[in-house]
Parts: structure tokens; sequence; C-alpha cells
């Protein structure tokens, strides 16, 4: 942390213990937090589970991309598509 105090290296790859280690907590603590009486689920993991593309199509993705300056990224993911047929989890 002092060495990149606002974290723009990802570190996850010199260390797969931690990363291990904090995967199974976070998998741990899910679990307990569902069993409780009550328990609805959280928005943010269905967008895990899902995928961005229940709430912006892949176009609108490139779109957001191009935008902001990363026609690298968007043409990468163009790419992706055409070599892997992606399509949108749900159509709208």
């Amino acid at each position: 942390m002092e060495q990149d105090p606002h974290q723009t290296r990802n570190v996850a790859a010199d260390h797969p213990e931690i990363v291990n280690l904090m995967e199974h907590r976070i998998a741990n603590w899910l679990q307990e937090q569902m069993n409780k009486p009550g328990y609805k689920a959280d928005p943010m993991q269905k967008v895990i589970e899902t995928g961005p593309y229940k709430y912006l199509t892949e176009d609108d993705w490139v779109r957001r991309l191009r935008s902001k300056g990363y026609e690298d990224a968007a043409a990468k993911l163009l790419g992706r598509r055409a070599d892997e047929g992606m399509k949108p989890a749900y159509e709208f």
C-alpha cells in the first residue's frame, strides 16, 4: 500500500495465496449473509452472475469505450465477439 497508495497496479498474480484466502473469506461471508432471515439478493451479485450484458448491450459498451478514448479496448471487444460469437446474455 505504501508503494502504491492509489492501488493502480494489480498485484494479484504476485500473491495468489492472498487472493485465494480473500476469495475464500468473501465466499464464506456471502454464504453467512444469505442464510440470515430476511436476506434479499444483492443487486451487484446479479451483475457478477449474469455479466454486464444484462444491463448494457455489447454495442453500448463499445460506444462507451470509444467515448472515453479507449479505441483499442473497443476494437478488442469487437474482435472477441467476431472470434467467439459473443452474444448478450439477455436480449432487449
